[in-house]
């Protein structure tokens, strides 16, 4: 299991799809990071990494806790005596086991470039059925326990441990080998992580020819808007005090780390606004403004004229330190809701998002507002004058 989860967060950061029901999410988070488009190649010998997975890292690191801590209550249950023979055989089947799943992971993720057809929620679905197969594994062993357990350490004897597992084992590798064998039959856990559900990363149109305007932000501005966003969860969210209270009323240890968890949080928070609206310049066409990510070289986004609805402009804290400004755009797209119709829908039913679609936009930390108002808010003002 632990080897399982190692390669998948070696896996995660290669997958090339979009997965679609996170890019669908409003969310200043997981949704700004699933709608980044674009990789960065870090080697000649690895495929590009794209930092839109990193949408799945929080979640990576709950799995893969959970997975650590059943795997040592399943380790210590049945009260093992450790030798220096028994380290020794668990490093040697712990290193066949590594170096096996590694060479897998190499040859059909990476020089089969499988890594093509799986987004970042794909990857993961191989240790979040180890983590279900272990959770009820547990639940069966404690059930065990409270039926023909002792109250003293070993709970169970190891023939009842052993046959626990065995029965959880050969039921899952039956319905595997049932599964495989029926085309038209899918598991629960292949109806929920699909590949065919996710997005492939189709490019946002740009139109031709040069630009007739490059407008950047402000680096200074978008900085301390991070900052400012950041910081509001500090104040805003009742995570914190929740967090202080509980741990003062259990443990200090709680709370330290409670703490830790959350400056951490923060400070992804943060890291994301700046991915977001940092690293960027809006190109402006006759009546079309393109987010081209310039770390990336990609382009994120566009907006046509035609399709903004209002706008409004805003300084907060950054406009009044370094004189920038921000200019949101609304229009009428709404995010498409996953259907409900079906307990475990099928991949045609789910919505598309075109890579061209209105988007609300804001134009972020601009410190000379003046050549972009005359260029695209003035040709967004003539359409609805019209």
């Amino acid at each position: 299991m632990w080897t399982t989860a190692v390669w998948a967060w070696w896996k995660l950061p290669f997958a090339r799809k979009r997965p679609l029901v996170l890019a669908m999410l409003e969310s200043p988070i997981l949704g700004a990071l699933a709608a980044k488009r674009g990789g960065v190649s870090l080697s000649r010998f690895l495929p590009p990494v794209y930092p839109r997975n990193l949408a799945l890292l929080l979640p990576a690191v709950f799995i893969t806790g959970l997975l650590i801590l059943l795997s040592m209550v399943m380790f210590v249950l049945p009260d093992p005596v450790i030798t220096a023979e028994t380290v020794g055989w668990m490093l040697v089947g712990g290193v066949v086991v590594f170096v096996v799943r590694g060479v897998e992971a190499i040859r059909e993720y990476f020089h089969a470039e499988n890594y093509r057809n799986h987004s970042a929620r794909t990857v993961l679905l191989e240790p979040f059925q180890q983590l279900v197969a272990t959770a009820g594994l547990v639940f069966l062993a404690f059930i065990g326990i409270v039926l023909f357990g002792d109250s003293e350490q070993p709970f169970f004897s190891e023939t009842l441990f052993v046959s626990i597992i065995f029965v959880g084992k050969y039921a899952a590798d039956l319905r595997a080998w049932q599964l495989q064998h029926d085309s038209e039959r899918k598991g629960w856990f292949r109806r929920l992580f699909d590949p065919e559900i996710e997005v492939e990363p189709e490019p946002v149109t740009i139109p031709s020819g040069e630009p007739d305007l490059v407008v950047r932000p402000s680096q200074a501005g978008v900085c301390l808007d991070a900052l400012v966003q950041g910081c509001r969860y500090l104040v805003n969210a009742w995570l914190p005090l929740s967090v202080l209270l509980f741990g003062l009323l259990i443990s200090r240890f709680l709370v330290v780390l409670g703490i830790i968890g959350l400056v951490v949080f923060v400070l992804f928070r943060i890291s994301v606004y700046y991915l977001r609206y940092g690293p960027v310049e809006y190109r402006c066409y006759d009546d079309i403004i393109v987010v081209y990510g310039r770390l990336l070289e990609t382009p994120q986004a566009r907006l046509e004229a035609s399709a903004v609805t209002g706008m409004k402009t805003r300084q907060g804290l950054p406009g009044r330190v370094f004189g920038t400004t921000t200019v949101v755009f609304a229009t009428d797209w709404e995010p498409p809701s996953i259907p409900t119709n079906k307990l475990l829908p099928e991949p045609e039913d789910y919505p598309t998002i075109g890579p061209n679609v209105n988007r609300p936009l804001s134009v972020t930390q601009i410190a000379d507002l003046d050549p972009f108002a005359n260029k695209f808010i003035l040709s967004w003002a003539e359409n609805n004058l019209e």
